[in-house]
């Protein structure tokens, strides 16, 4: 997919609608050209943006090329405190889906009956899931502990 930069611009997928030369005349018809014909009005194809997995990394266009760079720390702190808060809520959810074991397991015990739950299961699964934030450093790449339970 082309990417184009107009007067060395952020790159776009797509080209303007018209342009407007030098001699007040306007072009409607850019898809027409050919690449070394679109350079003469000031359009470029440039790369897409690179790719990169780095949470911490931005790509930047300096008017004829991309650079990945780091992002500021500000920016930085923003996001690991948005992305920490967003892991405990996700933490959250899977502990309440494990409510109706919970529920079914006292239920049982209630009314004297072996319990078909092993509690014991559930609790050390609910404990791992609450330590996720104190053991694990990298909020990005959380290793997310198994039930074997069917909830």
């Amino acid at each position: 997919m082309k990417h184009y930069s107009i007067n060395k611009g952020y790159p776009t997928l797509q080209l303007p609608s018209r342009i407007r030369l030098e001699d007040k005349t306007t072009r409607t018809d850019l898809e027409s050209y050919t690449d070394e014909e679109l350079k003469e009005f000031g359009i470029e194809v440039v790369d897409a943006p690179p790719n990169f997995t780095e949470w911490d990394k931005r790509a930047n266009w300096y008017e004829t090329e991309w650079r990945i760079e780091d992002i500021l720390p500000d920016e930085r702190a923003k996001t690991l405190s948005e992305k920490w808060v967003a892991i405990r809520q996700q933490r959250n959810d899977f502990i309440d889906r494990c409510s109706p074991l919970i529920e079914k397991y006292n239920s049982e015990a209630r009314r004297g009956v072996t319990p078909t739950i092993d509690i014991t299961k559930v609790d050390e699964y609910i404990e791992k899931l609450r330590q996720i934030p104190q053991e694990q450093t990298d909020p990005f790449s959380i290793e997310w502990p198994n039930l074997d339970y069917k909830i």
